[in-house]
C-alpha cells in the first residue's frame, strides 16, 4: 500500500501513491491492481506506469450499476477462491 498528499485528487497524486507502493513493496509481476474508474485510474499515464511496473489494471466492471452489487459479489467470490484453485 502506497500513499501521498495533495491539495488535490488528480493523476500525479496517484502515480506518486503507485510509486511509493511499488518502491517499498516490490511486488510480484502481473500483481493485479483493482480499481474503480476514477479519472486518476484510467489517466495514460497512470496506465502507463502500470504498465512500465508490470501490473494490471481491473477496473470495477460493475461501477456503474452500483456499487452494492458489486461488493457483495466480490465478498462472495473472495470467499470461493480457495475451491476454486483446488485448495480447502
Amino acid at each position: 500500500m502506497g500513499y501521498a498528499f495533495s491539495d488535490r485528487i488528480d493523476t500525479q497524486l496517484m502515480l506518486a501513491a503507485l510509486d511509493i507502493a511499488y518502491c517499498r513493496r516490490k511486488p510480484p509481476k502481473g500483481l493485479i491492481f483493482h480499481s474503480d474508474r476514477g479519472v486518476q485510474y484510467t489517466a495514460k499515464a497512470y496506465r502507463e506506469r502500470l504498465e512500465t511496473y508490470d501490473i494490471r489494471l481491473f477496473l470495477c466492471p460493475f461501477f456503474r450499476e452500483g456499487l452494492k452489487f458489486y461488493w457483495s459479489a466480490t465478498v462472495y467470490f473472495k470467499g470461493h477462491i480457495p475451491a476454486l484453485c483446488g485448495k480447502k
